[in-house]
């Protein structure tokens, strides 16, 4: 063991071999439902930053995802790397994702999420870094992002 680095320096080929995978695993937590599977990969110090600068803690995320789940239905959760750049042990990856789901009405809501089918939009840029096999996001920089609600119908 000695001499020997269980780390091995992150690569852009690395990258777009494994994190797509990655990716594509939060993304089916997501459509599951499954809360560990979603969050999984995201550090203790994780951070996530909106466009407009606003900074929120794991906990703070991992809170509102909870809710999301809680009050959601019928999700699908794609994201496609656009772009990766290697800065020493950091991959920094751009990703679009795209997130829909169904609120209920009649669900009550304390985030106040607002019944009907939500379709969000995202461009994000991702700090990912790599120990002991096992990749850790950092922190996600939203850059643009947008949402759409279609109301329920009356029946």
């Amino acid at each position: 063991m000695f001499g020997y680095s269980v780390t091995r320096p992150i690569t852009a080929a690395s990258v777009h071999q494994e994190l797509p995978v990655v990716y594509a695993r939060m993304d089916r937590g997501m459509e599951i439902k499954d809360y560990r599977q979603a969050v999984g990969n995201t550090a203790p110090d994780f951070v996530a930053i909106s466009q407009t600068g606003d900074y929120r803690s794991a906990d703070e995320v991992r809170a509102s995802l909870l809710s999301v789940f809680y009050y959601g239905r019928k999700f699908s959760s794609k994201t496609k790397i656009t772009n990766v750049k290697i800065s020493g042990k950091k991959a920094i990856v751009t990703e679009v994702s795209y997130l829909e789901y169904d609120i209920r009405k009649g669900d009550v809501s304390p985030a106040k999420i607002a019944p009907g089918h939500h379709s969000d939009r995202a461009t994000s840029v991702d700090t990912w870094t790599k120990d002991w096999g096992q990749w850790r996001l950092h922190q996600t920089k939203t850059l643009r992002s947008s949402s759409k609600v279609e109301r329920q119908r009356r029946r």
